[in-house]
Order: C-alpha cells, then structure tokens, then sequence
C-alpha cells in the first residue's frame, strides 16, 4: 500500500493527430481530468493514519528499547553471581543443577533483550557465523506465542546447511515478524511453512533469484492465507515486510516477495555463506 494512490490526485494526458484547416498537420490534444475531491480528501486521510501508526511504533520501539536496556544490566548482574557461585562450587555438588539452571535462564532472557534492543535500534547488529537452521528452531520456539493455535507450523530444515554470517536476533526478528503478518493473513487458520535449503545461483536475471551469481542460504516462508492485495486497512505487511529487506540487506542478502489475492504470500530469502560470497559491490 502507499501513501496515497497517484492516479486518483492526477490528471491524465491524451495525444491524438488532429488535421488543420487546411486538412493536413499534427497537432496534440491535452484532456487533464480534475482530481476528485473526495478521492484527495480520503487519500490524505489515509496518509495521515498511516503517519500516526508510524509515530506510535516509534514510541513502542523507544519504550522497549529503554526497557530492554534497563533489563539488560539487571541481567549482567545476575549471570555475573551466577557464574561467581558455580566458580565455588565443586561438580558433585546437589545444588550446581539448580545454579546452572538460572545461568542459563538469565542467558536465554539475555537474547530476548538483544531482540529488543535490535528491533528498537538501540543496538547495532553483531554479525556472528550462524547455522540458520538452529537460528529458525529458535523463532519456531518463540513464534507459538504469537500465531496461536488455529496456525499449524511446518518446519522443512536441509541438511548439511551452509553458514551465513548475520545477528542471530535479527534473523529470529524477521522470522517472528513474518510469522505475525501470517496470523494476521490467516484469521480462520491455516499452515505457515518455513524452509531452508543450499541453492546455487550460476546465472544472474532469473524471476526471484540473485542479481549476482554463487551460492545461497536460503529461507523461505509462506502461509496459506489471504495474499497481502486483499487486506484491509491498518492490516498487512505493514513495517514487516520493509524490516525484513531491511535486515536482510544489511547481511548482504537479498529478499523477494510474492503474493497472489487467495493464495497466501512467500517471502524468499537468499543469504551467501561466509567461505562463498558473491560480488556484492557490483549491483549496490
């Protein structure tokens, strides 16, 4: 969706031969349509609300940013104690399980803070080697809690997958992400497919593929709902979509998106292994 929906603001112009007086000779016709002014009125509006969404899910961002942070150092103190106190005690001891138990909880916490912090920007991307398939079981584990129980999860990972060098939470936030615009698409249930395979790209130009030849990571997800050209107002892809590219960008990848009204929308992502990547300067 954008702003606002040009061919309803302006004009149109026609060319057409037309004889002189003297039945011979060109000359141009212009026919300028005056612009609707309910169809303006209602084009600004839906500017305006858009800009309104935007404004407060900056404000989200910057709250659970500060938030996050606040936590974070919470976090740092506790996983400190707790390291201090299984420094000190012996391997047999009866109480180092449960110790190791709250280390590790303080850890897992510790990535949802980064999560935060990354989608609020208030942090900046720490790109490590990653297995994308640990990094998709992850957002799986944690996007129950937010497609519910009516979306059923299918999860179709490739062996010996390739490495990708990209921040682990912001893999997980696109994945998450994608996954709520998938709920939003499927009201009445429905399936949300994730994938992951090795593909090599040897030819550049292809429909959905690569600019740049070599060999890709890739990761696809799709639902079974809608098709993002049939969704109301105020629902869709919304910033969703636009972080994803952003993200995937940012790792030197590249995002393509297809969507038929009725028959659901794939997002296809192609990310270049660390011992194989392609020229990117080329085509920035």
């Amino acid at each position: 969706m954008t702003l606002c929906d040009s061919s309803r603001l302006l004009g149109h112009a026609s060319a057409a031969p037309a004889g002189n007086a003297a039945g011979s000779g060109t000359r141009l016709k212009k026919q300028v349509a005056k612009p609707n002014p309910s169809d303006t009125e209602a084009a600004l509006e839906e500017a305006l609300r858009q800009l309104q969404q935007a404004q407060k899910l900056e404000a989200v961002g910057r709250l659970a940013g500060g938030i996050a942070h606040d936590f974070n150092n919470l976090l740092t103190v506790m996983l400190g104690y707790a390291d201090l106190v299984l420094s000190e005690m012996s391997p047999d001891d009866p109480l180092r399980a449960d110790v190791e138990e709250i280390q590790s909880a303080g850890v897992r916490a510790s990535d949802l803070t980064r999560q935060l912090l990354a989608f609020s920007r208030q942090q900046a991307p720490e790109r490590t080697s990653l297995d994308l398939n640990d990094v998709v079981e992850e957002a799986v584990r944690l996007l129950r809690r937010v497609i519910g129980e009516d979306i059923r999860v299918k999860l179709d990972t490739a062996p010996a997958l390739w490495k990708v060098m990209a921040d682990r939470a912001q893999i997980v936030q696109v994945v998450v992400s994608l996954a709520a615009h998938a709920r939003d698409a499927m009201p009445d249930g429905g399936t949300l497919t994730i994938e992951t395979a090795n593909v090599p790209v040897p030819t550049p130009g292809a429909p959905l593929r690569p600019p740049t030849p070599g060999d890709y990571v890739v990761l696809r997800v799709r639902d079974t709902g809608k098709g993002m050209a049939t969704e109301p107002a105020g629902k869709g892809a919304g910033p969703g979509f636009s972080m994803a590219f952003g993200i995937i960008r940012q790792s030197d990848g590249y995002a393509f998106v297809e969507s038929e009204p009725g028959r659901g929308a794939e997002l296809v992502i192609y990310l270049p292994p660390p011992g194989s990547r392609p020229d990117l300067e080329a085509d920035r």
